[in-house]
């Protein structure tokens, strides 16, 4: 082997590493994670939030969170983000959440590693006009398994077939699966009063023949919370699929179908 086919084959070694450690640093903050303590200071003073329940998820490329306080207000947000592992620095550009609903907007995250998850710290975030700093705590929810439903999804149509009739409506709702449990939000206007309505769940699914079975272990809807939920599952092709479910007390069927979200790095 003479000089430049050795140096070449080196420069190549050094590629592949330095690819291999680039692609686990970009998804170093992928995962399932539950908020242990949110702390606001302002003016030397610190407020710890003990009454907020939280529970978040990062993919590859997107993020999503379900909050709910003691007096049952919900909250979520949903969107991408991007991650530079060696400043720490985490960017969550907003696609929905309940505040700022489809509104652009980017927020500037600073990660601290610790040996059972994270921290995040928001440096300056206006409340009642006085600047706080906000940190979150969060521990990571260790999972193994996968599945072909694994992804982020979009919601593209949603009706329900009630004595032969069908009600269609229009909603925004995402859903991800991931690692044997799955998260999904909602907001839409009732057909009646015109009143936005907003809801989410967090659980653990398992998927059966033709069927997905999804527990509810933290949701805004009590009624569905601990209750296993069995759906028929059509999945049409790689990147899309329908989900229907017939309700117990009355007959009626929702149907779901739901696309698959682009890589963004492809888009």
């Amino acid at each position: 082997m003479n000089l430049t086919t050795t140096l070449r084959s080196f420069l190549l070694l050094l590629a592949a590493i330095a690819l291999g450690c680039q692609d686990e640093n970009t998804h170093e903050m992928e995962g399932w994670y539950s908020m242990e303590q949110q702390v606001f200071s302002a003016n030397g003073v610190d407020r710890v939030m003990e009454h907020s329940k939280q529970y978040k998820v990062y993919t590859e490329e997107y993020y999503s969170y379900t909050n709910m306080r003691e007096d049952t207000t919900a909250s979520f947000g949903f969107g991408f983000y991007t991650y530079d592992p060696a400043t720490k620095k985490l960017v969550e550009h907003n696609l929905f959440n309940t505040t700022l609903l489809d509104t652009a907007s980017a927020f500037d995250l600073l990660i601290e590693p610790h040996a059972s998850g994270y921290k995040q710290i928001i440096p300056k975030i206006v409340i009642d006009g006085v600047p706080n700093r906000l940190v979150e705590d969060y521990t990571r929810i260790n999972f193994t398994n996968t599945s072909d439903m694994d992804g982020v999804w979009k919601l593209t149509e949603h009706y329900t077939i009630e004595n032969n009739d069908t009600t269609r409506d229009t909603r925004i709702q995402y859903k991800i699966f991931q690692g044997g449990r799955f998260m999904w939000l909602q907001y839409f206007r009732d057909a009646q009063t015109g009143a936005p309505k907003k809801g989410f769940g967090f659980g653990e699914f398992q998927l059966e023949d033709g069927s997905i079975v999804e527990t509810n272990q933290f949701s805004s809807y009590p009624s569905i919370t601990g209750v296993p939920v069995n759906l028929q599952l059509d999945i049409i092709d790689e990147d899309n699929f329908t989900q229907t479910i017939t309700s117990d007390s009355n007959g009626s069927i929702s149907v779901e179908k739901y696309t698959r979200m682009p890589k963004r790095s492809n888009s």
